[in-house]
């Protein structure tokens, strides 16, 4: 299982996070790290995407303090190396997938919801998508199998395997 979320950042710049981020700047800083402050929602196992506007979406995973999945999702910004609250998930999620689509939303599918105490119950078939303009979740269709820890690929023509 994955505890840690990564991402690219402009200029760049790596996003890795665990209760706090950390930057990666292997020329601008000759490759040392550099802390980003504390996240909102301390978690692992969720995801990291770079949004179209260098923002990185920080969704889902175990919360830090209480163990249990956590549903929020938090945005931060390096340019002001600050975090925000953005939409939370329909139900929590771990070990799932979020895919940044041509269009600038992010598709989030599959994981586990449960409580993750017997982490192979509890694996969901459902996507959601987020919309960065309106900082909202909305559902989408199912996949055919329920998956976790697994991967998603956005193809050339815009559809995700």
């Amino acid at each position: 299982m994955k505890n840690h979320l990564g991402s690219l950042c402009p200029r760049g710049l790596a996003f890795a996070c665990l209760s706090f981020g950390l930057l990666y700047a292997p020329v601008t800083r000759a490759g040392a790290f550099f802390e980003t402050g504390a996240m909102i929602h301390p978690r692992s196992g969720g995801t990291a995407t770079r949004l179209a506007d260098g923002q990185v979406l920080v969704v889902g995973g175990r919360d830090s303090s209480t163990f249990q999945g956590t549903a929020t999702a938090e945005l931060y910004n390096p340019t002001t190396r600050s975090w925000q609250p953005t939409g939370s998930l329909g139900l929590p999620r771990l070990n799932h997938t979020a895919t940044l689509l041509p269009d600038g939303r992010v598709l989030v599918a599959g994981g586990t919801s449960t409580n993750f105490v017997v982490p192979y119950f509890g694996t969901e078939p459902t996507a959601e998508l987020y919309d960065p303009a309106a900082g909202t979740w909305s559902p989408t269709g199912n996949m055919n199998v329920a998956r976790r820890s697994h991967t998603a690929s956005l193809l050339a023509n815009g559809t995700v395997l």
